[in-house]
């Protein structure tokens, strides 16, 4: 069990010395100038091409920007800034499948879109005081931002050696673990509208020059792409959002696995859930703490997101050769891996009534009773 209860430096300590001052009107008016440029030059922008210009321009874009985003100082948290619990129960899996694989030394250790490291420093602090032997083990790190990936680096600085890499491609075939919490959202998706016998896509233009007034625009969707992970049918009116690119990615992700458990943390459903239970999207964005639905306000001081749909992905990976361990929420992963023993534990190694004891049965019922939008799909090969 981990000694450190803290999952490392205070992110005060990463990013205020880095962080831009730039005023929000300023970067959206930059971005707006970037949209007017491409609008220009096209009409109209799939929501992809604008999400990759708002989240990822490489001055003013969103995850590009040197800014907080992560923690109780940035716009969300995901579970790793809760409490290292959920980072130590996830090494628990990673254990039992090196065990199953039979104990191999030449072992990979994969996070995709690390974000700002908490999960890896809490997974290996787990490993490291739990006595695994990780000889011949490499942990890798897959982050396009480098913003985030100057973060992680001092976050990990002295206690795991990793390898950065922008894309999965760069890692090369391996056999071992790849986790991704909350990485299938942050990719571009496209949106659609179900209009008579058929889908339409919902692009975005301009209603004048400078972009100040953007508006969505249906076109005829022709993409077979796209159209091939959509559902047939679908009631009147339902807005969906989709990802080729998580389709795509999946993919290329199979054809470096050889041999290995894939672990997806992200909020999201199966695609006819999504249709019943979501007919007007699920497009939303996040600013302090706070959602919203315009995604047009705010021009790179929001993050835009949706929730993922899981069939697509479970489907892309099955033909490529991927055996689906099946979807489920992600409360009963966490509980079948163990999370309240582990919690145990640590209150039985710090003392019952301790401080550390108290927050860790804390965040175990949020774990366990919170987060009832999450999901775990769990990909071996």
């Amino acid at each position: 069990m981990p000694e450190d209860e803290l999952p490392g430096p205070d992110p005060e300590d990463l990013t205020d010395a880095d962080a831009f001052s730039e005023d929000e009107d300023v970067v959206d008016t930059e971005l707006r100038q970037v949209l007017a440029e491409a609008l220009a030059k096209k009409g109209e922008l799939p929501f992809s091409d604008f999400l990759e210009i708002v989240l990822y321009h490489p001055r003013w874009g969103y995850y590009t920007r040197r800014r907080e985003i992560f923690g109780a100082r940035g716009d969300f948290q995901t579970a790793p800034h809760v409490h290292p619990l959920f980072g130590w129960t996830i090494a628990r899996a990673v254990q039992r499948e090196w065990e199953k694989q039979g104990r191999p030394k030449a072992f990979q250790l994969i996070e995709v879109g690390p974000g700002s490291a908490y999960l890896m420093h809490d997974l290996w602090s787990y490993l490291r005081q739990c006595g695994q032997d990780t000889t011949g083990w490499k942990v890798g790190l897959v982050e396009r931002s480098e913003n985030l990936r100057k973060i992680q680096e001092q976050r990990l600085a002295g206690h795991v050696d990793a390898e950065w890499y922008h894309e999965i491609g760069e890692v090369g075939p391996f056999r071992g673990v790849v986790v991704a919490n909350e990485f299938l959202d942050a990719l571009p998706f496209r949106r659609v509208v179900r209009r008579g016998a058929s889908w339409r896509e919902l692009c975005v233009q301009a209603n004048d020059k400078e972009a100040r007034e953007l508006a969505w625009k249906e076109r005829e969707l022709t993409d077979p792409e796209l159209l091939g992970i959509l559902p047939r049918t679908a009631p009147q009116g339902t807005v969906l959002e989709s990802s080729p690119f998580a389709v795509a990615w999946t993919r290329a992700l199979a054809s470096q696995v050889q041999r290995g458990l894939v672990l997806f943390f992200d909020y999201g459903d199966l695609q006819e859930e999504l249709v019943t239970n979501h007919p007007e999207g699920t497009l939303q964005t996040f600013g302090k703490h706070r959602a919203g639905r315009d995604p047009f306000e705010h021009l790179g001081s929001r993050d835009i997101t949706a929730w993922v749909d899981f069939s697509s992905i479970l489907t892309a990976g099955e033909g490529a050769g991927f055996e689906a361990g099946g979807l489920q929420s992600q409360a009963e992963t966490l509980y079948e891996w163990g999370m309240t023993q582990v919690a145990e534990e640590l209150a039985h190694s710090k003392g019952e009534g301790s401080l550390e004891a108290v927050k860790a049965r804390l965040a175990a019922k949020t774990f366990l009773f919170g987060y009832s939008t999450h999901r775990v799909l769990q990909l071996r090969k």
